[in-house]
């Protein structure tokens, strides 16, 4: 059938439309992205489809712009991330998604991007939960890779089966496809065409030196990198946990990470926590290590960075003595469902900003492309130039 065909090639034609007239994000998501999943039978009906899909991390709420349901399922099966269409993809913007998915449980998830977009897979029966780049599929006409999912993702037809065939299938694909066009791949098929060539062998040689292999998907696009996405440790066992002093964990850390956390204070007392704690158990989703540093971003009313902590233990599960921290949230339950998270990290204040610098306005100018969502490593290059910043005026 080609159903799939009129719907696929509608879609692309209208994300088209919206990057030509640099449609907003919003827009995207009311006037395209939601349409396309009720054209796949995803409905509002029975929670099939619900919008800015609320997820309460331990110290703030954020919302993914779609979630999928399937019936007698509280938990989303699919959640859907997307960018402003003339936007360039960014390192956050997976990061935020396997968040969303880690903490919710969801196995699956989709990135809408201006000109792709990227499937991602969550295996929990690994003690890591490896995160996989599936598949990554342009906005073509007739694609042949769009088929190929959009079989697996139509409503009236979904699986959660089927979805995991899919993703396994896409995988192992690609690896393959990766292969052929890296260098060794290439040299590959170089001597295959040597040992099948007709050419006396005094040629060969020469041929070896003037053939140049080059090996594309038809699609465009560079081969999938099927490597982990944000790979979780392993948990470090902990020799005592205390909501006074925690004896570390022993895994070494040669090179020290610094990090920017978001926080809000309508939600939790971080200030009292830390003068009567001297502590915070934080939710853990990045690969924070014992020894890494970093600064609190305090969101509204604050709207600045005001402490900086370091990080004295992490990959924690759950322990009673958490229960301390109780009284510092503002609703008591958004404790209890950081609990289900059961993966934690502790940090001591180590300093406080007076310099009134900090600001989001100041550092939007110095190299923040907007308020922090999530963690953010700014070790990384990228933001040398706002670590630059912060450590000259905190």
């Amino acid at each position: 059938m080609d159903d799939w065909k009129i719907i696929w090639n509608s879609f692309c034609d209208e994300v088209a439309f919206s990057v030509h007239h640099n449609n907003t994000e919003l827009v995207f998501e009311k006037d395209i992205a939601v349409e396309f999943f009720r054209a796949l039978d995803w409905y509002r009906l029975n929670k099939g489809l619900q919008e800015q899909y609320p997820i309460k991390f331990a110290t703030s709420t954020h919302r993914a712009d779609i979630a999928l349901f399937v019936p007698d399922k509280d938990l989303p099966e699919i959640i859907v991330e997307l960018k402003r269409p003339t936007n360039k993809k960014k390192e956050k913007d997976t990061e935020q998604l396997i968040d969303y998915m880690r903490q919710k449980s969801c196995s699956y998830g989709i990135l809408l991007l201006g000109e792709k977009l990227e499937i991602y897979y969550i295996d929990y029966s690994t003690p890591e939960h490896e995160a996989t780049l599936v598949e990554t599929i342009k906005y073509q006409h007739d694609n042949e890779a769009a088929r190929q999912l959009m079989e697996v993702l139509i409503r009236s037809c979904y699986s959660s089966a089927q979805m995991i065939e899919y993703c396994n299938k896409r995988v192992k694909i690609n690896k393959s496809v990766e292969y052929w066009c890296s260098q060794d791949g290439k040299t590959e098929i170089m001597n295959i065409i040597i040992e099948r060539s007709s050419l006396p062998k005094h040629l060969l040689e020469t041929l070896r030196t003037t053939l140049q292999i080059e090996v594309k998907r038809k699609d465009g696009l560079t081969p999938v990198q099927t490597q982990k996405i944000e790979v979780t440790s392993k948990v470090e066992p902990v020799t005592k946990i205390s909501t006074k002093k925690v004896v570390a964990n022993k895994k070494e850390t040669k090179q020290p990470k610094v990090w920017l956390i978001p926080a809000s204070p309508k939600l939790f007392n971080h200030k009292a926590c830390f003068e009567e704690q001297g502590q915070i158990y934080w939710t853990q989703h990045n690969n924070f290590q014992v020894g890494d540093t970093g600064y609190i971003y305090y969101s509204d009313p604050k709207r600045c960075i005001v402490d900086k902590f370091e990080v004295i233990a992490s990959e924690l599960p759950y322990s009673s003595e958490m229960d301390a921290e109780i009284k510092y949230y503002k609703n008591p339950l958004d404790f209890e469902k950081g609990k289900q998270h059961n993966r934690f990290f502790i940090i001591k204040k180590i300093g406080e900003s007076t310099s009134g610098k900090l600001t989001f306005k100041n550092m939007i100018k110095n190299g923040m492309n907007g308020a922090p969502m999530g963690a953010c490593e700014i070790t990384k290059p990228k933001y040398a130039e706002l670590k630059k910043y912060i450590e000259k005026n905190f």
